[in-house]
């Protein structure tokens, strides 16, 4: 019965370790993190995050959360979120853009590309 129990218990220590270790699968829009950013901060950041982050500011379109839900995929969003990361990039080449928000030069970005009409 000990044995059992022993077995037991370094088997579920086993699943714990493995559930610690093993990679959480994300999808391309989710996990980020740069909604309080400056575009410094932005620039240092990895795309992933940026992509990510960028989905979730061009979803605040009307424009662009309408033909997302209208074509019901999450691919029409990337498009935009693409778009905007490149807005953005090109925006932080800039260094005296360095400490501005970057949700509000992404809002800007967003007007640039038409995505407010």
């Amino acid at each position: 019965m000990q044995a059992v129990f022993k077995i037991s218990l370094s088997f579920t220590a086993f699943l714990i370790l493995l559930s610690q270790t093993s990679p959480v699968h994300c999808e391309w829009y989710q996990g980020g993190n740069l909604h309080k950013s400056n575009m410094k901060q932005w620039k240092r950041a990895d795309s992933s995050n940026q992509l990510a982050t960028a989905a979730d500011w061009a979803l605040n379109f009307p424009k662009v959360k309408n033909k997302v839900l209208k074509s019901g995929s999450m691919n029409t969003l990337k498009t935009y979120a693409v778009s905007l990361v490149n807005c953005l990039k090109e925006a932080s080449t800039d260094p005296g853009y360095d400490n501005l928000d970057t949700a509000e030069m992404a809002t800007l970005c967003g007007i640039a590309l038409g995505w407010h009409k």
